[in-house]
């Protein structure tokens, strides 16, 4: 997607805010050719030695309300840039993100997370801002035309002359734009870097310090920072610096040019004060806007970078498009009502895996033709040793992984997309390492889902985490830190349970659940959890009780089910499982 084709989607996602701004913009700009003609005739009846009059008085009062009308003007269009790029920014910002949370199981992040708050906050605000400066420009276009007109009705070979320093400026400041480009590149990639590593850096902090890394840490973290530093330094020096400097200098030239040509014309009478005056004000418009033309189209390249950076923060086959997609924002009045996820599939009385194979790419790893049938209020267990394919075999069955081949049925429907259907109310999930928000523990379990005492309550009873509640500082109000560091291992493993809990899904598929517990709360936990009666359970573990009280229990190796059944069976029959047990 071009650059001009992103920033006119922008502007149709709120036109009727865009029309608003351009003609407040078109208004301050335009007012502007008024004070010249009241200066114009203000002078002319000053130098001609007339009395001073009732023309003198309302041309002063004349001046006044221009002012006035330019300084609501410029309040006016500044709040509407404000608001037209809120509007441009939730829109980029929610599109990238809904597919991001919505494909994240399926393949890694595009970008660290600290390069993507970068993208999100810098890179979007360079494509609204892009338009917002796009729309000065065509007010001050306007009022650099209707001022150039004025000065060729009255003295046209001066105002020819005063404008020679402009083609020289003009192609100076061309011959800039290509290298501001490539600073901003480099200034916005330094950028991103500084961002994620300290993303990286706030997110393992007792890797840091188990380490004694934290001289090295923040050595590379100066840096990067003296990286950003340069580029940022350059970029800026060359956009705000050099060419302000050349607008500047070039005006300076034609004021100059102009005092010495109007000297003579005064002198000879063939040009007045008043003309002066009106010169001096219209020329630094006229000369300014070659320069501003030039830094828009600057900032139009800039935000052409940013567009690409964007668009690569998209999920891999994901449509450039969607990046400015047109959805609804909520930036005023009350959010919408969170609706609770509506029923795909059935109530869950059969699961059928038939044939399911994923493997990763360049890699013979994964699971190949694998079978298997839950039925429903049934516990199965699959075990394995470290690298057979458990967890693969969880994230394919979920979607979260493509399989490339065989089938998945619920209650006998083939599943044909099965991200949509094992997310609740159909299922739930908890992975090897759950993640927890810097919220309250609270927030944390429901995750926007309706607070129902008497569900929340179950689910924390299930969980076993009433005492650790209770020990807690502000029990269920007590913010978690990010990704939970005030809580220990078990403690997260069992928040990431409860929130499982709390939306009473048919089947819950846990990876691993009970590996941080200690063996009592472990014991408490899976005695409460298979006395839930009703749920079908598909479990990672490697635990005895576990597999003691499974229906079934699957044994993976090298990807393949080597064996499945009752444990009692397998101890007999099957040397991978009794390796297992005897923890060989």
């Amino acid at each position: 997607m071009k650059t001009y084709q992103a920033l006119w989607r922008l502007i149709r996602f709120t036109p009727g805010l865009y029309a608003i701004d351009l003609f407040f913009q078109l208004f301050r700009s335009l007012i502007l050719l008024l004070p010249g003609v009241l200066a114009y005739n203000m002078f002319n009846i000053i130098t001609a030695n007339r009395p001073i009059g009732w023309d003198l008085w309302t041309l002063g009062a004349l001046l006044v309300g221009a002012a006035i009308a330019r300084v609501v003007s410029m309040l006016s269009s500044t709040g509407m840039d404000a608001i037209c790029g809120e509007h441009g920014n939730a829109l980029v910002r929610r599109n990238i993100f809904g597919q991001l949370i919505s494909r994240i199981g399926a393949q890694e992040l595009p970008a660290s997370p600290g390069e993507l708050v970068s993208r999100f906050d810098a890179d979007t605000e360079s494509l609204t801002n892009t338009i917002a400066y796009t729309f000065m420009n065509i007010g001050s276009l306007l009022q650099a035309l209707g001022a150039l007109v004025i000065m060729l009705v009255m003295q046209p070979l001066t105002t020819l002359v005063v404008f020679i320093p402009l083609i020289g400026s003009s192609l100076l400041m061309t011959r800039l734009s290509r290298r501001i480009q490539e600073y901003h590149r480099e200034s916005r990639k330094a950028a991103g870097a500084v961002s994620s590593f300290m993303g990286e850096m706030f997110s393992t902090p007792q890797a840091i310090q188990l380490a004694n890394a934290q001289p090295r840490v923040l050595a590379h973290l100066r840096e990067l920072n003296n990286t950003r530093r340069r580029t940022t330094l350059r970029s800026l020096f060359f956009t705000s610096v050099v060419l302000s400097n050349v607008a500047s200098n070039t005006a300076n030239l034609g004021t100059g040019l102009l005092l010495l040509m109007s000297a003579q014309a005064i002198q000879h009478g063939t040009f007045t004060v008043g003309g002066l005056a009106l010169f001096i004000s219209y020329q630094f418009w006229v000369i300014s806007i070659v320069a501003s033309l030039i830094q828009n189209l600057t900032f139009y390249k800039q935000a052409g970078v940013s567009l690409q950076r964007l668009q690569e923060a998209l999920p891999a086959g994901i449509p450039s498009e969607t990046v400015i997609a047109h959805q609804p924002v909520y930036l005023r009045g009350a959010y919408p009502e969170i609706r609770l996820l509506e029923r795909e599939m059935p109530k869950l009385e059969h699961l059928e895996v038939n044939g399911l194979t994923y493997l990763y790419p360049r890699s013979s790893n994964g699971v190949a033709g694998i079978n298997l049938r839950l039925r429903r209020g049934t516990t199965t267990v699959i075990t394995g040793r470290i690298g057979s394919g458990k967890s693969t075999l969880l994230r394919t069955i979920m979607g979260l992984l493509p399989r490339q081949a065989g089938e998945i049925r619920w209650n006998g429907e083939p599943v044909l997309r099965p991200e949509h259907v094992f997310v609740p109310p159909q299922s739930a999930y908890t992975p090897q390492v759950p993640r927890l928000a810097s919220e309250t523990l609270r927030q944390n379990i429901l995750m926007g889902y309706p607070e129902e005492p008497v569900h929340l309550e179950a689910a924390i009873h299930a969980a076993v985490m009433e005492a650790d509640i209770v020990a807690l500082e502000q029990g269920l109000d007590t913010i978690v830190g990010p990704k939970g560091t005030k809580l220990s291992g078990g403690q997260i493993q069992r928040a990431a349970a409860a929130r499982m809990f709390v939306r009473e899904p048919d089947l819950l598929i846990f990876d691993d659940l009970s590996s941080a517990l200690d063996v009592e709360t472990e014991q408490q936990l899976w005695q409460r959890l298979f006395t839930r009666g009703d749920c079908t359970y598909l479990l990672v573990s490697h635990r005895r009780y576990a597999l003691q009280h499974a229906d079934q229990v699957i044994v993976l190796k090298d990807g393949h089910i080597e064996a499945q059944g009752k444990l009692e069976n397998l101890l007999e029959s099957c040397a991978e499982m009794c390796a297992l047990w005897n923890g060989e």
